[in-house]
């Protein structure tokens, strides 16, 4: 016989403790109320979205998906007056980035943040952001977080990308030296 811990509320635990002997005849009486399939995971509802956005085309010829409702126009996620994604950018984008190997690491921090993003929801983040950005909401009021934080990363992405070539380019111009001043080496010639 296998043992599951279940984190409960302290009301419910005393409730059931009376019980305890008869718990698994009560769990299996539950499971038979249950509906049979497990509801679909985020990243088959955001398909739904993405097909009723017009963002997604039949994967095979004839293939067809069952339409979306309709989604309603978003009203952004805000506190303080400031969107959420823009919160989201001033609290992450705060750290001063001053060195080159600073920007490279926190880009592939946001990478892989990003990648779970579109893993999870099944769309790249450019796409995603477009979408976001139109005003459209899921009908799932649990994804409007994951979307604005997933924006604010991708944003802060962008941002972070266009830092780096900046410094790229700043140091490549202190660097430089005009050719007629470089020495020339032939093929092969040891330096």
């Amino acid at each position: 016989m296998d043992t599951i811990s279940v984190p409960l509320s302290s009301e419910l635990a005393g409730r059931l403790l009376p019980l305890k002997d008869r718990l698994p005849e009560i769990i299996e009486l539950g499971l038979r109320y249950l509906p049979e399939q497990p509801p679909p995971f985020p990243r088959e509802q955001a398909e739904k979205l993405w097909e009723a956005a017009g963002l997604l085309i039949a994967r095979e010829p004839g293939a067809t998906y069952s339409a979306a409702p309709a989604s309603k126009q978003r009203t952004p996620l805000q506190a303080g007056g400031k969107l959420a994604s823009e919160i989201i950018i001033e609290q992450r984008g705060a750290k001063t980035m001053t060195t080159l190997q600073d920007l490279i690491t926190e880009l592939h921090t946001l990478d892989r943040e990003l990648a779970r993003y579109e893993e999870k929801y099944g769309l790249l983040s450019e796409t995603f952001l477009a979408w976001y950005q139109s005003g459209e909401e899921p009908d799932d009021p649990a994804w409007v977080q994951d979307f604005a934080l997933w924006a604010g990363a991708y944003q802060l992405r962008l941002r972070r990308q266009e830092k780096y070539r900046r410094l790229v380019t700043e140091s490549l111009a202190r660097h430089a030296t005009p050719s007629r001043a470089r020495p020339t080496l032939p093929v092969g010639a040891p330096a």
